[in-house]
């Protein structure tokens, strides 16, 4: 087979694999030069209210003997519309990050198609990220995680989802996460507050227009 023949058969078969492929995986390099993924699932369910996930990949930490890999993650529609503020930044759900930690095979993860698909679809999914990110704001968590979100590992062949409860634990009871919890108590205080004080102003009003119609 010539030298012209055999990289058009590899390329032939590049793009087979491609379209075979039920999701499609496109990365790009950050202004602050991070790497991004983003995975667009052709299989996602509507209801979900999201079809591609977004991964920026920052720095790796080092917790208990495990290697995690700190990233922002969002979850969008392909469909979503572009807007811009006034200052002509992007916002919108694209951009609406939240950090999280996992211990994952960052360059597998760009090469095995298997192992991508099941980071991106099991161990991320929107209604598991946020589950454990939840427990990381309750002070007594059953589970204590703060912003770990487990990881994956092999088994059978195949992959399955791990958490590392020591992991989850020593992370938890971090200064950031602490820091953290605090800023989210006193934001629920604020909230609290503020529905009190609209009540109380309601009765006022209530209060005031009876005065008024008893006079």
């Amino acid at each position: 087979m010539g030298l012209f023949n055999k990289f058009k058969k590899e390329k032939n078969e590049n793009i087979q694999e491609k379209q075979t492929l039920p999701y499609q995986l496109s990365s790009s390099i950050t202004a602050d030069g991070k790497l991004q993924l983003d995975f667009y699932d052709a299989r996602a369910d509507f209801k979900q209210f999201y079809d591609t996930t977004r991964l920026i990949l920052n720095r790796q930490v080092q917790v208990n003997n495990t290697i995690l890999t700190e990233a922002l993650i969002s979850y969008y529609s392909e469909n979503d519309a572009v807007i811009l503020n006034n200052d002509g930044q992007e916002f919108g759900r694209k951009v609406q990050y939240k950090k999280i930690l996992m211990d994952i095979d960052t360059n597998l993860l760009q090469r095995d198609s298997n192992y991508c698909d099941y980071v991106m679809k099991a161990l991320l999914n929107e209604k598991r990220v946020n589950e454990y990110l939840e427990r990381g704001l309750q002070e007594n968590s059953e589970q204590p995680c703060g912003n770990y979100v487990g990881g994956v590992k092999t088994k059978d062949n195949g992959y399955k989802k791990v958490f590392d409860p020591v992991v989850g634990k020593m992370i938890h009871e971090s200064l950031e996460m602490k820091q953290k919890r605090e800023k989210n108590r006193a934001k629920q205080e604020q909230i609290k507050q503020e529905g009190i004080d609209r009540r109380k102003a309601e009765i006022e009003r209530l209060q005031q227009e009876i005065e008024d119609m008893e006079k």
